[in-house]
């Protein structure tokens, strides 16, 4: 799985099915984040003409290279099996399914169809970890960043409010310190170290 998600990564156009104009929704912050990193972003969502200032196709089978082009899926699961099928017609090379776009009869699907199996990123695995509340729309970093086991270090390219911090600053969930996305790390024994490059004065 690993290696699909390291060959997913190398796509540079990769379409957001589900995305949203809602800055605090998932799909948008996965907009956000593919576009910090410099990929082509094409969302895709039958409801929307233009997604943050992109514009926005109303299905997959629009897409004008679907070949090299890849996906995040983040839909509901009735609405993931049509897209599978949709991808699998157009030879979309990889999807990834973000939480939430999966049930057994998308995974029953998925294990019965080897072509389209190897093509997955599955199960649901988060492509960015999800900042919590409306203020914290910007603070967003790959979920493979974080990892629970002790002694792991998290690293963001923003921090709520913008603190400037030193670069031997850790900061542990909990303390007052503490940037909006560590909420989600409550729990975990897992500490932020800042680069202060990233950091906007």
């Amino acid at each position: 799985m690993e290696l699909r998600k390291q060959e997913f990564s190398s796509f540079p156009t990769i379409a957001v099915v589900g995305a949203s104009i809602h800055n605090t929704k998932i799909s948008a912050q996965i907009v956000r984040y593919l576009l910090k990193i410099h990929k082509t972003v094409i969302p895709v969502n039958p409801n929307h003409t233009t997604i943050q200032g992109l514009k926005s196709s109303k299905s997959i089978l629009d897409l004008p290279n679907p070949e090299r082009t890849v996906i995040s899926v983040v839909v509901r699961p009735s609405t993931t099996l049509e897209v599978l099928k949709q991808a699998m017609k157009i030879g979309i090379p990889y999807i990834w399914l973000q939480p939430g776009a999966e049930d057994t009869t998308v995974l029953s699907y998925i294990k019965s169809t080897p072509d389209l199996e190897k093509r997955c990123i599955y199960p649901s695995t988060p492509l960015v970890a999800s900042s919590t509340g409306p203020n914290c729309p910007d603070t967003i970093i790959p979920a493979s960043a974080i990892d629970n086991e002790p002694s792991k270090i998290v690293h963001a390219s923003r921090l709520d409010k913008l603190r400037s911090i030193s670069a031997t600053t850790e900061i542990k969930p909990g303390s007052d310190e503490e940037p909006c996305l560590l909420k989600d790390l409550k729990g975990m024994d897992v500490s932020l170290k800042v680069d202060p490059g990233l950091i906007n004065s």
